[in-house]
């Protein structure tokens, strides 16, 4: 029991890096998930069911609004694509961050050839039902059997990857921002059809799942970055962290990095936490080179 009530303790260090949420309703195509015997998390989606509105269309760009009908409740996306892309991005944003903040990103990645679709992940206090990350929540549900939160976010991520990639018969890429790169690190690591993963100013856990024995270590294992980058190889891994980052510390997201196997990448950016211009660019070159 100890090391259950100390994993609880967790959630003041990880709270800046995860959320997430669901359940399903009778009847409902249904995923699952297991753990590999390295502890890897592997996930099996069900094929995307969504409804669609088009928001705008301008200069060969249309912007959609996405409700998947996702198991374990809908969820909300945002997509700019160009009528022919080249490539497709999923994007998860960080804590608290709208996916409509980011909707001009999304427009200048579909003018340069690329599909964008930035996923309101649950719980992130936007259109998408969840509850703010609540580490003792999922331990529980996880412990029952059931589907904890980040489990969710992670399918949810594979489901939008499905999505762009029957759409568009395009490669399909995965970058996320701050806690967003949580989500996207296990969503590669877990679903060996996307191309790719990108993550900006971001971390895993530090070993923290050395510290506990049976679930409460498997569990904490399977959602951290640290664990799951070094399972995209021979997918690129790239990764952008500030100097002067305020949030997660520069050498964390080094660790990170030193975790990943090649082929990969490390870029200092300038600025502080998250996401910025100067990585939108790097990317874009990066995705359009492959």
């Amino acid at each position: 029991m100890r090391a259950v009530r100390t994993l609880f303790t967790l959630l003041f260090c990880i709270a800046v890096l995860c959320a997430a949420a669901g359940c399903s309703a009778p009847g409902a195509p249904q995923a699952s998930y297991l753990l590999g015997e390295d502890g890897r998390l592997i996930i099996k989606a069900v094929p995307p069911e969504y409804t669609e509105t088009a928001l705008d269309r301008s200069g060969g760009i249309t912007v959609s609004r996405i409700i998947f009908a996702n198991p374990g409740g809908p969820v909300s996306a945002l997509l700019a694509a160009p009528e022919d892309p080249v490539a497709a991005i999923v994007f998860v944003p960080g804590a608290g961050v709208k996916a409509a903040a980011h909707l001009e990103r999304a427009e200048t990645y579909a003018a340069s050839g690329i599909a964008f679709c930035v996923i309101d992940p649950r719980g992130n206090g936007d259109e998408t039902p969840g509850y703010s990350f609540d580490l003792q929540r999922d331990f529980a549900l996880y412990r029952e059997g059931k589907w904890p939160q980040v489990y969710r976010v992670v399918t949810d991520c594979i489901i939008a990857r499905e999505m762009l990639g029957e759409r568009y018969g395009v490669p399909v890429y995965a970058m996320g921002s701050s806690n967003g790169g949580c989500y996207t690190v296990l969503a590669v690591a877990a679903d060996r059809d996307f191309a790719g993963w990108y993550g900006i100013s971001t971390s895993g856990y530090g070993g923290a799942s050395e510290q506990f024995e049976g679930d409460s270590r498997l569990f904490i294992a399977s959602i951290d970055p640290d664990i799951a980058v070094g399972y995209i190889t021979p997918r690129p891994v790239r990764v952008y962290h500030a100097v002067d980052d305020t949030v997660i510390p520069y050498s964390s997201g080094m660790a990170l990095f030193n975790h990943a196997r090649e082929p990969k990448d490390f870029v200092a950016f300038n600025g502080t936490h998250g996401i910025n211009a100067e990585v939108d660019a790097m990317v874009m070159a990066d995705v359009l080179t492959f």
